[in-house]
């Protein structure tokens, strides 16, 4: 009997389960929706001549969800933060910010300064949470200037020598040491007629700038014999050193200069 009587309240249970559910809308039930945060992976922040304003850099992105087979916009609230490789132990991200979408999904972004930037979309009952990541870049209109190449003799040994002048925006130096690396790679041709003579890139060196204007050297030790018969390709960059976000200028500095033998 009371086995019986257990089974009839289950039993009652279930139909007013059953009924609550057919009751709820059909939209309690549907798949959430995807949901995106449109943004460039990277994104640059030329500062190669400015010297006030420098910081903030804004930008606009777009939150949007799917409908169907295409996206549309989505109003709701982006947050987003800027990795700090100094907090704790191993880096974090810090400097928590928020954003509102508009009922077209656009919102406004602001960064700080460079650097990796993730910015995140909690979701809600019918969209699915969302990430992305963006890389903020800073040009600070870094430049090498040629210096006069020569051969050098020190005792019996012959040096190819490069001497580049390092420049940049001292405005753009934001969380940046001032530091750049300079690069050099260098190519000795020989005229010598041998079919089985060959040189490649002679050697490849970094060398460190702690100040503007200052010029940088590179010494390359070559034969006696390709001193009189070879010419010099040097392709030189220049790069943050301690912030890989800094950006040097696009295209290289090429110097191209026959070898002579000083008498």
């Amino acid at each position: 009997m009371k086995r019986f009587t257990i089974s009839g309240r289950l039993a009652l249970l279930m139909v007013a389960v059953v009924a609550m559910l057919v009751a709820l809308p059909a939209t309690a039930f549907a798949a959430k929706a995807t949901t995106k945060i449109v943004i460039p992976k990277t994104l640059l922040a030329n500062h190669d001549t400015q010297t006030t304003g420098l910081w903030p850099e804004a930008t606009t992105a777009k939150l949007q969800k799917k409908s169907g087979s295409k996206y549309v916009g989505l109003k709701g609230t982006v947050t987003y933060w800027w990795w700090d490789v100094n907090a704790g132990d191993n880096g974090a991200y810090v400097s928590k910010h928020t954003s509102k979408s508009s009922s077209s999904g656009t919102f406004a972004v602001s960064f700080g300064h460079r650097g990796k930037y993730k910015m995140t979309f909690s979701g809600s009952s019918t969209t699915k949470a969302c990430t992305a990541y963006t890389y903020v870049y800073e040009s600070v209109g870094a430049e090498l200037t040629e210096l006069t190449p020569s051969l050098e003799l020190v005792g019996s040994t012959y040096y190819a020598v490069i001497r580049l002048g390092v420049t940049w925006n001292q405005a753009a130096t934001d969380w940046f040491d001032d530091t750049m690396m300079v690069s050099n790679m260098n190519v000795l041709e020989s005229d010598i007629d041998d079919p089985n003579y060959t040189r490649g890139p002679l050697r490849f060196q970094d060398h460190e700038m702690f100040e503007p204007s200052d010029s940088v050297e590179f010494r390359y030790k070559i034969a006696g014999y390709e001193a009189d018969l070879a010419s010099m390709y040097s392709t030189c960059r220049a790069t943050g050193f301690s912030d890989s976000y800094i950006l040097g200028p696009e295209d290289p500095t090429t110097i191209e200069w026959t070898v002579i033998k000083p008498l």
